[in-house]
């Protein structure tokens, strides 16, 4: 299925003239929410797998992950991507952190 939704997608992109129509024309859906407990293992995958788009090259083991997710003062933020062809699933991870009215992003995986 991922091959057809891919498959699907260059199709339209070469009936448009623009990268921007062609963009829109997919209707992408980010949901940006803290992750729910079966999304764990996925997180946890996303940081130690991505080199190229982690920010800071930080890993997170599961257990790591739960620990974020569980502190007072720090946090994780997931995104999962859809398009009118398909799910793209869980795709990034942040890892973030509360300290003195701000918030730190210490490590983006994407």
């Amino acid at each position: 299925e991922l091959y057809r939704n891919n498959a699907a997608r260059r199709a339209e992109k070469e009936r448009h003239s623009s990268l921007e129509t062609f963009v829109e024309s997919l209707r992408v859906c980010v949901d940006v929410r803290e992750p729910r407990d079966d999304d764990t293992s996925r997180v946890s995958q996303i940081s130690m797998r991505t080199n190229q788009f982690n920010t800071t090259q930080m890993r997170f083991n599961e257990q790591q992950v739960k620990s974020w997710c569980s502190s007072e003062n720090r946090f994780v933020l997931t995104a999962q991507v859809e398009d009118k062809y398909g799910d793209y699933g869980l795709v990034a991870a942040a890892f973030c952190s509360r300290a003195e009215g701000f918030v730190c992003l210490d490590c983006f995986a994407l």
